[in-house]
């Protein structure tokens, strides 16, 4: 893995990491029992996007997501539960498994990393929600997009 800022981290952790971004996805875009193949596409140009447009500390964290990030989110989505209800709860604890990550990593990238994880976790929930699917998002995805399970 070429992040140098998981250097201080297990190889399970820095996996757990890069995964992130498809269990937000996961999270967000299925809240409502609807992960809709229109999120799971702004979640691929949004991961791939934000490889070249993030603040410099996160360009290489979000070049190594997006190396095989349409395989990763598939196969997270196989091996979850089918329904939110049951999904909902095992991603949140995957997630919170982040927290002692982010105490291991410099601060200023921790601390960019989670804000860049809430911000995706927001645009994955305006994707996903409205008239038009445009600038609005629903109770499920509300609950949730602020990622409450993570703490830095």
């Amino acid at each position: 893995m070429m992040i140098a800022q998981f250097n201080n981290l297990s190889d399970i952790e820095a996996v757990q990491m890069i995964d992130a971004i498809a269990l937000i996805t996961i999270l967000i875009g299925g809240a409502d029992d609807d992960l809709d193949p229109a999120e799971i596409a702004w979640s691929k140009k949004l991961t791939a996007y934000r490889a070249f447009t993030s603040p410099e500390i996160l360009q290489d964290y979000y070049k190594e997501v997006g190396k095989d990030y349409p395989e990763r989110l598939e196969a997270l989505i196989k091996s979850l539960p089918d329904t939110a209800e049951k999904r909902t709860p095992v991603i949140s604890e995957r997630l919170a498994k982040l927290n002692d990550s982010f105490s291991k990593l410099d601060a200023e990238f921790a601390n960019a990393l989670h804000g860049s994880f809430v911000s995706f976790a927001h645009h994955v929930a305006k994707e996903s929600g409205g008239i038009l699917r445009f600038f609005s998002v629903g109770s499920e995805e509300k609950k949730l997009m602020d990622l409450p399970m993570l703490e830095i």
